[in-house]
């Protein structure tokens, strides 16, 4: 048996110490940035029990750091990852393990302590310091017992905010930032604050920048407070994953009463989606603002904190601890931080964002044409300014970078039945506004490996976005995960949820056999698609010409004429017209235009504006001159003509979309394949609630 004081270990002592600790597989993500990345001037010092053949049996790990022994600076070691074999306990390898680094430094200290590191430590003279209190805040009911603990902490805050507080108020603004931003301002906050504490580790932007900022996997943020001149006054560091979230540091002033509550505010605001709310503690300004907000000390969990100091420079002197002095920290932040990142991306981040939109899509569910990267960046181009939209896109990434979710989302003010609010909705249309190209079939472009879990974090991400008063998801298909992430959010639960539109889309499927469809057909859907060429062609010549998307201008102006004919105006106007002409000229891969004219002895008679993207192909727009021959539906006879044509070069889908006819709705007669879709509108804002409930109990009372 051998102890040994070493620096670094080589990788196969790695993999048996990590075995031994059985972390998983995220310490040793961990491990080069704990244990071996240089911190200012200070040295890793890491003890590995051996024994007789060489094998690990033991470890403890340490990390250097200041701190403030009784107003004193002084180096120490914070003892982690203590470990010894279960086959090689009850030998005193622990003890000699402990033995060797109370040798290395003056001070040494631990905190988080399991019971056997607990007893070890008492056996060696070691201190036990103040107990580091517990604090959680529940922020959801799945259950009678947490919807009892809610109610118990609604009462807890209701009776401390109603007691007075001798305390004066002061105005400080508090918001989030990256900390990698703050190394200047930490500093100068740290050398301003630092006199009034007694016993602490030094918060140093040093330490600040290893021990969060660096952190390889855990995405710590800071709250920051400031003063009326933008001064920092202190600073709050907090970590959230899905599940929870933890505030794991403080720097500021000893006494900041106001400053810490300011924090505490500032923290439930940012995370008011996590289920769980924690923070531990031994300072008691820092302690009454969380439990005056409704977190709650249960059992008075505490963690253990020790210290070793033979010399006892620290006795006497107050403690200030926080959960993130402990290494238990830098563990459980690795463990859970979410597989997922959400960016909001900008009109340049938007613009870059082809290549790997359409590689997102490849792998999803979602519509290749509607919800292609050059659709929707075509119609933000075209629409978005104009109509004073101010861009939302979420995006969501793994661990490795790659993209998997995106919610292609605006902002805007609108205005409806009198109630005015800021509203959320898919790129692609304007509910209830200025008339925009339509897009159908909306909703998140979702990795199929993992839709349902990036479905859920986007809307946990929404939620947390406290910029908008109702969210408005048009065109959503029934079935998408999209829809089900939404009405099964438990927060989504506390808005009004209604569905505010419904729509059927129609569609031909042409994978089979030509003649096998039209078998399918009644007699008079089946004369008036086919039979009826023979009459059309009694007429004169009929051609069936495809133009280049070269040429659209030129069938924007004959299919416009037709359009006239039929609906009285023209398609292809201002921004609608410059939008087909942009995103021609930029199809998505794999798609191309098909842009179809039917002439009689050289006459345009019908004309059909469809876009193919690989085998679907969609049918954007029509127009007919119902006048050129009375007795013949020419819309229907040009539409037999695309479906035979479907048929015959390898399209598997001809998708009629959402819309009727003039008179009657054809599509429904001709197709095989229905599409449902629905516009779900989300409201938030309590007055604006009020309202739609209103409004819907009346038009629920008419229809009877």
């Amino acid at each position: 048996m051998r102890i040994e004081c070493v620096e670094r270990v080589s990788p196969a002592e790695k993999h048996a110490i990590i075995e031994l600790l059985g972390t998983g597989d995220f310490k040793s993500t961990l491990w080069d940035w704990q244990f071996h990345r240089q911190v200012g001037e200070r040295r890793r010092i890491l003890i590995v029990a051996y024994d007789d053949d060489g094998q690990v049996v033991g470890f403890n790990g340490s990390l250097p750091i200041s701190v403030k022994l009784n107003g004193s600076s002084s180096s120490a070691l914070w003892s982690c990852d203590f470990i010894v074999s279960a086959a090689s306990r009850g030998k005193g390898i622990g003890h000699m393990l402990k033995q060797d680094l109370l040798t290395r430094a003056d001070s040494v200290m631990a905190l988080g302590l399991s019971s056997t590191a607990d007893r070890v430590h008492a056996s060696m003279g070691w201190k036990r310091g103040p107990s580091v209190g517990s604090f959680t805040r529940l922020n959801d009911m799945r259950s009678l017992r947490s919807a009892i603990k809610v109610g118990l902490q609604h009462l807890q805050s209701f009776w401390l905010r109603a007691r007075p507080s001798g305390s004066a108020r002061q105005r400080f603004t508090a918001s989030v930032t990256s900390i990698r931003t703050l190394g200047e301002e930490v500093e100068q906050l740290w050398e301003a604050v630092r006199t009034g504490y007694e016993n602490v580790v030094v918060r140093d932007w040093t330490y600040v920048n290893w021990r969060y900022a660096e952190h390889p996997m855990a995405d710590y943020r800071a709250i920051c407070v400031r003063d009326a001149e933008h001064r920092l006054r202190a600073m709050g560091i907090f970590w959230m994953s899905s599940r929870r979230a933890v505030l794991v540091d403080y720097i500021g002033p000893r006494a900041g009463a106001a400053e810490k509550q300011a924090i505490v505010l500032r923290f439930l605001k940012e995370c008011r989606s996590a289920p769980l709310l924690e923070c531990s503690t031994t300072d008691s300004e820092l302690q009454h603002s969380l439990a005056k907000y409704g977190f709650v000390n249960w059992r008075n969990r505490a963690a253990a904190f020790n210290y070793y100091d033979p010399h006892a420079r620290s006795d006497g002197g107050e403690w200030f601890l926080m959960g993130g002095d402990s290494d238990g920290d830098m563990l459980e932040a690795g463990r859970s931080a979410d597989e997922f990142r959400v960016e909001r991306w900008d009109e340049s981040m938007f613009a870059r964002a082809r290549n790997e939109w359409t590689d997102l899509l490849n792998r999803s569910t979602a519509d290749r044409l509607f919800l292609s990267w050059e659709w929707l960046h075509t119609w933000w181009q075209t629409f978005g300014g104009a109509h004073g939209l101010e861009l939302r896109i979420l995006a969501v990434r793994e661990r490795s970078g790659r993209l998997v979710g995106v919610a292609p989302l605006y902002l805007h003010r609108a205005t409806q039945r009198n109630f005015a609010s800021r509203r959320m909705q898919f790129i692609g249309n304007i509910w209830r506004g200025a008339a925009t190209m339509r897009t159908e079939y909306l909703e998140f472009v979702l990795d199929t490996a993992s839709a349902a879990e990036v479905a859920r974090v986007l809307c946990n991400s929404l939620i947390a976005d406290r910029s908008w008063d109702d969210l408005v998801l048009t065109d959503l298909p029934l079935e998408c995960a999209t829809r089900k992430a939404v009405e099964s959010s438990q927060v989504m639960q506390h808005c009004y949820l209604r569905v505010a539109d419904s729509y059927t889309g129609y569609g031909i499927d042409t994978s089979g056999v030509f003649d096998e469809y039209v078998s399918r057909l009644s007699a008079s859907r089946r004369r008036k698609l086919f039979v009826q060429r023979r009459k059309l062609e009694k007429q004169g010549a009929v051609v069936l010409e495809t133009l280049p998307p070269q040429d659209f201008e030129g069938f924007a102006a004959r299919l416009d004429r037709l359009h006239r004919c039929r609906w009285g105006k023209d398609f292809f106007v201002g921004r609608i017209r410059r939008f087909h002409a942009a995103l021609l000229a930029g199809l998505p891969p794999g798609a191309s235009a098909h842009l179809s004219v039917m002439t009689l002895n050289g006459m345009d008679v019908s004309a059909a504006y469809n876009v193919r993207v690989g085998t679907r192909e969609y049918n954007l727009q029509g127009g007919f001159d119902e006048q050129a021959v009375p007795s013949v539906s020419l819309g229907l006879v040009h539409t037999g003509y695309l479906i035979e044509q479907a048929f015959r070069e390898g399209i598997e889908c001809l998708d009629l979309l959402v819309g009727g006819g003039k008179q009657h709705d054809f599509k429904a007669r001709i197709a095989d394949a229905v599409r449902r879709t629905a516009t779900l509108h989300v409201v938030r804002a309590p007055l604006l609630q009020a309202g739609f409930r209103l409004n819907d109990a009346m038009k629920r009372q008419g229809a009877r």
